[in-house]
């Protein structure tokens, strides 16, 4: 959550001869990435909220985060990760994956994030995530401090 897209080049000629289903590929592709982004904002927004990480599609400040909250987020996303990781925008799918081998870590350690390696959750994924939250679902963070 808070811790923790593909270039193809087409000759002239086949760009031409496939340009209107490329064009109907584009939108549909374009259409369905919104309602992936949707369905997966959604349940960002309602799962943090729910556990106490976030109100108003605001995250609280690291403080006022509890061990609960993070307990209850990391159960319900490991209880739900199929699903989790089936609505997500294809560009997160592989990211979420290791965001969820990580949250497997952190509930073997006892939910003490500290002590679970990242192992392939990167920061550069944390970061893509973040992004996403930010550009995508309109979740604002709190200053870093």
């Amino acid at each position: 959550m808070m811790f923790g897209r593909a270039a193809c080049t087409v000759a002239a000629v086949a760009l031409v001869l496939a340009a209107p289903t490329l064009a109907s590929a584009r939108v549909t592709r374009s259409v369905t990435a919104g309602v992936d982004a949707k369905a997966w904002c959604s349940w960002m927004v309602r799962v943090n909220t729910k556990y106490g990480l976030m109100k108003n599609k605001r995250y609280l400040p690291e403080d006022k985060m509890t061990i609960a909250g993070w307990k209850g987020v990391i159960d319900t996303t490991l209880a739900q990760q199929k699903r989790y990781i089936a609505m997500a925008p294809a560009a997160l799918k592989s990211v979420l994956t290791h965001e969820v081998a990580y949250y497997a870590r952190v509930k073997s350690k006892g939910y003490i994030l500290s002590k679970a390696k990242l192992g392939s959750f990167t920061l550069a994924e944390l970061k893509k995530v973040v992004s996403f939250q930010r550009t995508q679902c309109g979740i604002v963070f709190p200053p870093a401090t």
